[in-house]
């Protein structure tokens, strides 16, 4: 019975997280929202339901529905479409409190378009996917849930970094952890949450975490440190009133007495979790405590009072739909009935075990069904045998009972070096399992922070253009404004005081040295900031920049274009121009390049580019091991338009760059949500 003190997480928190994707889909046949007629005052008392609805999911469930109906009714009189989508995510929140899975699940597929389409309630679509997957916990569906769970955690940071959205995730991801015994992560996960509930001063998210603080201190030995974080849990929960988190407080502490043999004390706080309310979530309010007590009249060896325990648990959990620790419980009441020799409950309820136990093949299933079945059927054999024996012990007499008992031993060392090869191969494939699972979550783990990285270049990049454009302006408005008044004052100047000077070969320099200045410094400004490039596109701001440049510098660039190339979006275009500009003026700087080519391809979504000079030319190790900023900008926009850059260079020939991107992929970049709550 070691897995009789594992409490697993259950603490839940607000609203979630939301992508484009899911299980939930719209529901056909959906009335569409009245004409457009809502008020700021409006969206101020919808959110007000809403949030006064939140913190009585935990205590009154059916208030809570009350006013998340309020806010979703409100919203459709007004024609808010937001706002529905909104109440119908919590009106599913409130349904899984309630154990109603069918109708929060047809609450989430309503809710579903309302929220994809969600431009002024922020959160809308965060809150979908968080609370579908808190439905999804319950029922078993741990995989589907990670994913949500991540995509929420990818959003909120984003945009939200201290949205309190983010310790239910944090807490979530944590549970999920735990279910593989991964139990370090798991707490990892916790004390984030623990210090985004302190720095936002979020009490619900405080006291729920510590319970859940406390589970995995209990998990890794550290019981002095788990009672310490379930005082303070239930130091936060009765002041506030959270009848919910301190019943799964009282879980908790009797599970650690459970862990260390105590089951007497165990149970009154297991009573005392059922006593405190019957209006909060079934599975903390009743079920899981029955699980539990169940589990501490086993080891008391109460068989009775833990079979009642357990079966009536069993029996509200089938009712609601609710389907966490059932294997545990399902496990324990086998252990029950083997205990008594009612070997055919015994078996039915492994039955039960296997079949929710996903974590194991088809084919160690079926041999551990096979497990009990052979101990069923070695009992009914025992008992053929012990009334046979009685009638051969009459008639042969002590002999025949002594052989007899030899081989009962017999059968039953072979029968426990059965069971222990079959339990190994079981706990051997349980754990590959877990393995591949973790596996899973770790390259779950690093596509989201590789996406991170992604923006974090992004935003490097816009705050490059943005520098660009002021030191442009800054140049074209001021310096070069300036200089052509100092030319203008200078030669009136000289003509009012002595005519002849105008005529002398050093003043003529002189002016045409400011000529000179002042178009450089236009030319620089221009670069900087492509007027051309907003205006006319790409190809044309590319073939402009290729004939100024050829001008400039006596040096033929060549450019050319193939297919239809539409517009992209104005950063991926403005980011291209600059690898371009900067790939020509390295040319131009280092190669020596006699001639420079610039072609631009397109075929359906993919966007190519070839920049090749003849010049010096120089080998492709020393390009690619280049230290030169202009090298690495290059290398940073490619990346950030998720594409990709080839170098071919060969002494005395030239260099060769090649560059594709899928507009598909680049375009993502223009696609940021970007509203406001």
């Amino acid at each position: 019975m070691g897995n009789a003190c594992r409490i697993l997480m259950l603490c839940i928190l607000f609203a979630g997280l939301a992508a484009g994707s899911g299980c939930f889909h719209e529901r056909r046949g959906t009335a569409p929202a009245a004409m457009a007629l809502w008020t700021a005052q409006d969206t101020a008392d919808i959110h007000n339901l809403v949030r006064q609805g939140i913190p009585l999911q935990y205590s009154n469930p059916d208030s809570a529905m009350v006013l998340f109906r309020e806010a979703e009714q409100l919203s459709r009189n007004t024609g808010f479409e937001d706002g529905i989508g909104y109440a119908l995510v919590y009106r599913g929140s409130a349904a899984t409190k309630m154990g109603n899975f069918e109708a929060a699940y047809d609450f989430y597929r309503e809710a579903f378009p309302y929220c994809i389409r969600a431009r002024h309630i922020r959160t809308a679509l965060p809150s979908w996917y968080i609370n579908a997957g808190v439905t999804l916990v319950y029922n078993g569906r741990y995989d589907l849930a990670n994913e949500y769970y991540y995509k929420g955690l990818a959003y909120l940071q984003q945009y939200q970094a201290d949205n309190p959205n983010i310790i239910s995730v944090y807490n979530n991801l944590a549970a999920i952890q735990a279910k593989l015994g991964q139990h370090r992560i798991a707490l990892d996960y916790i004390l984030r949450a623990e210090q985004l509930s302190v720095r936002i001063n979020n009490s619900l998210g405080l006291a729920a975490t510590l319970v859940n603080k406390a589970s995995q201190y209990g998990e890794l030995r550290q019981t002095d440190s788990a009672w310490l974080s379930l005082n303070r849990a239930l130091e936060v929960a009765r002041e506030k009133g959270y009848t919910s988190v301190e019943q799964q407080a009282y879980i908790t502490m009797g599970g650690l007495l459970l862990r260390e043999r105590n089951p007497g004390e165990a149970i009154l706080y297991y009573e005392r979790a059922i006593a405190l309310s019957d209006c909060t979530d079934p599975l903390v309010s009743s079920i899981l405590p029955g699980y539990f007590l169940g589990a501490a009249w086993y080891q008391l060896k109460a068989y009775e009072r833990a079979r009642q325990a357990l079966v009536s648990s069993l029996a509200k959990a089938e009712t609601s739909g609710l389907t966490e620790n059932r294997i545990f419980a399902h496990q324990t009441l086998a252990s029950v009935y083997e205990a008594t020799g009612n070997y055919r409950d015994a078996f039915h309820q492994l039955q039960n075990y296997i079949r929710l136990n996903d974590s194991l093949t088809n084919a160690d299933r079926t041999r551990t069904i096979n497990e009990l079945e052979i101990k069923y059927r070695a009992a009914e054999k025992d008992r053929d045998l012990v009334q046979k024996q009685l009638l051969i012990n009459r008639q042969q007499g002590q002999l025949m009972q002594r052989n007899i008992w030899i081989g009962g031993v017999s059968a039953g060392a072979a029968l426990l070096v059965l069971l222990l090869i079959v339990r190994s191969r079981i706990n051997r494939q349980k754990q590959d399992n877990q393995a591949k699972q973790i596996h899973i979550l770790t390259q779950q783990q690093e596509i989201y922070r590789q996406e991170q990285e992604i923006d974090h270049l992004k935003a490097m990049m816009e705050g490059e253009e943005k520098e660009r454009i002021r030191i442009a302006k800054e140049l074209h408005d001021g310096i070069v404004s300036q200089l052509l008044a100092v030319k203008l004052h200078f030669g009136g100047t000289l003509h009012n005081k002595e005519g002849k000077i105008l005529q002398s070969g050093d003043f003529q320099s002189t002016v045409r040295y400011l000529d000179d200045i002042t178009k450089e410094l236009r030319t620089t400004a221009h670069n900087l900031m492509p007027e051309t490039l907003l205006q006319n596109g790409l190809v044309v701001a590319l073939r402009t920049y290729c004939s100024k440049m050829s001008e400039m510098t006596a040096t033929d660039i060549e450019f050319q274009h193939i297919g239809d190339i539409p517009g992209m979006g104005a950063s991926i275009e403005l980011s291209v121009y600059r690898i371009v500009q900067e790939l020509v003026q390295n040319a131009l700087k280092h190669a020596q390049a006699e001639h420079i080519l610039v072609q631009v391809n397109c075929q359906e979504d993919l966007l190519s580019i070839i920049v090749e000079d003849k010049g010096i030319g120089c080998g492709e190790a020393d390009i690619i091991e280049s230290n030169g900023m202009g090298l690495k900008n290059i290398f940073t926009r490619v990346k950030a338009l998720k594409g990709q850059i080839d170098f071919l260079g060969r002494k005395g020939i030239g260099t060769t760059v090649y560059m594709e991107f899928d507009k598909r992929t680049a375009a993502l970049t223009e696609d940021k949500v970007r509203t406001q709550i």
